[in-house]
């Protein structure tokens, strides 16, 4: 039995809010432009030995890059809910791991665009989730190049976010070397381009129901050029645009020789919660669980992965 398998030991969870991690522009092209700071929070294993540095989760939250937060992003859809990333965030947290929520900007916030674009099809933007989103948040349309500024912004975000909590890892007693990056939805989609585009040094990454546009999987994932180990779940009910983009992120980490596993989340629609029973449809990493729920299997995956 290795040891994600046996009963976690439980911390109490301290709480830390509003951790500035960066100042990034807002408003851009309009008469409001100017700056704000991004923040996440952390959560801490109370009673873990202080002397014995811990791995550490940054997870970033889903919303179709235009809702959710750092404090929430549950959303419900025929009776099924997603288990926010805050309590991911805690319920690790009282695994032993130092833990960090993080907030992006959103992009009816109007983010500059990026100095380095990331995207590399620039014209054909996936947009069918999104207009729904704005819609049920009474938004206009937006602009191709807005979606893009908004989708680019959140990627820069939490790689900065991973950056800042890589340097400072030893204020929360986090081993930088056992430093993970994980989200769901355009979270997920955030963490893999944070790591395999713009580059962080991230140790594992779990990705629930996200991936990468086939053009950018192709690019940046290129044969032979490696990475660290990814998790990926995907849904049988998932949005349309997701099952494709996690197929073409799978496809380019197999392709650039990264460990990977993949798991199924039957009768599920996109929003499933940390204890819906998954089903392992493919790992290159040994030892996978052919079946447990969602926590249990990234709890294995990152037993392995970090130590």
């Amino acid at each position: 039995m290795n040891d994600a398998s046996k009963p976690p030991r439980t911390f109490a969870v301290e709480i830390t809010r509003d951790v500035a991690y960066a100042e990034a522009p807002v408003g851009y092209g309009t008469d409001r432009a100017g700056s704000r700071a991004l923040l996440l929070d952390v959560y801490t294993p109370v009673g873990a030995d202080p002397n014995m540095p811990r791995a550490g989760l940054v997870l970033a939250h889903g919303g179709a890059y235009h809702r959710g937060s750092k404090e929430q992003d549950q959303v419900e859809q025929d009776g099924f809910r997603n288990t926010s990333m805050a309590e991911y965030c805690e319920h690790f947290a009282a695994r032993g791991m130092v833990c960090f929520s993080v907030g992006y900007r959103l992009t009816q916030e109007r983010p500059a665009p990026q100095a380095q674009p990331i995207k590399q099809d620039r014209q054909n933007v996936a947009r069918g989730r999104i207009d729904v989103v704005r819609e049920l948040l009474d938004l206009p349309p937006a602009t191709d190049a807005e979606l893009i500024d908004g989708n680019e912004a959140a990627f820069a975000d939490v790689a900065a976010a991973f950056r800042f909590v890589h340097a400072n890892a030893a204020r929360w007693q986090v081993d930088a070397s056992r430093l993970a990056i994980g989200g769901f939805s355009a979270g997920g989609f955030s963490a893999a381009y944070a790591t395999y585009a713009v580059g962080v040094p991230a140790a594992a990454v779990v990705v629930l129901s996200g991936g990468m546009d086939e053009p950018d999987a192709a690019h940046y994932l290129r044969k032979g050029r490696g990475g660290p180990p990814l998790l990926t779940f995907v849904s049988e009910f998932d949005l349309p645009g997701v099952p494709a983009r996690t197929e073409a992120l799978i496809s380019g980490a197999e392709r650039a020789g990264v460990r990977l596993r993949r798991y199924h989340v039957p009768a599920r629609p996109h929003f499933y919660d940390r204890a819906t029973e998954v089903t392992l449809e493919a790992s290159s990493l040994p030892g996978a669980a052919e079946q447990g729920t969602v926590e249990s299997t990234i709890a294995d995956f990152l037993a392995q992965t970090l130590g």
